[in-house]
């Protein structure tokens, strides 16, 4: 999303100040705090950040449970719209090889709620460095490491199915939104 810039100050930190001064104040239905961006959750303080984090383990929890996932639980970082598409198709589109990384589909064992933010989670997966500026890692995928092929640890937190399809199956038990601010 771009956003127009008066001064030093876009319009987009202009409405996130506004917000949180009227939030902090009582002005806003405090109903509302499940629909914050984790980074705005952040930025109202460890109380509202907390609940996204709660929110993000229990459906990770509620979504384990009911899928009876026999094999170890992995995370998929990305947007929400292939979040969903990853869910409905059971299928995740693989990565070209790059020196010193397999091709294949990546996963990893952060979950959502991890003490860290998405701009140190890109740091830890990406390698370009556009994508560790503007990769989208604001929804999360959870994966039953239970379909072959399955994931292998390659270290440093990170899963790979490498595979040499375009795509591969997957068990996606649910998607959400990254509670890392």
């Amino acid at each position: 999303m771009s956003a127009l810039t008066i001064g030093a100050i876009s319009t987009h930190q202009q409405t996130e100040r506004t917000y949180v001064g009227l939030y902090r104040s009582g002005s806003l239905n405090t109903n509302i705090d499940e629909r914050l961006s984790p980074y705005m959750a952040y930025k109202l303080g460890s109380r509202e950040w907390s609940k996204q984090k709660i929110a993000a383990k229990t459906k990770v929890e509620e979504g384990v449970r009911e899928s009876e996932c026999r094999g170890n639980i992995l995370y998929h970082y990305t947007n929400k719209g292939e979040a969903h598409d990853i869910v409905i198709f059971k299928e995740m589109y693989t990565s070209s090889p790059h020196p010193g990384r397999p091709g294949g589909a990546y996963a990893t064992d952060i979950p959502p709620w991890a003490k860290m933010t998405q701009q140190e989670l890109r740091k830890q997966f990406y390698f370009s460095r556009h994508r560790i500026k503007s990769g989208d890692v604001s929804w999360f995928v959870v994966l039953c490491n239970n379909v072959e092929p399955f994931f292998g640890s390659v270290g440093n937190n990170e899963w790979v199915k490498e595979d040499v399809a375009s795509s591969t199956p997957v068990n996606a038990i649910t998607c959400g939104r990254n509670a890392m601010p």
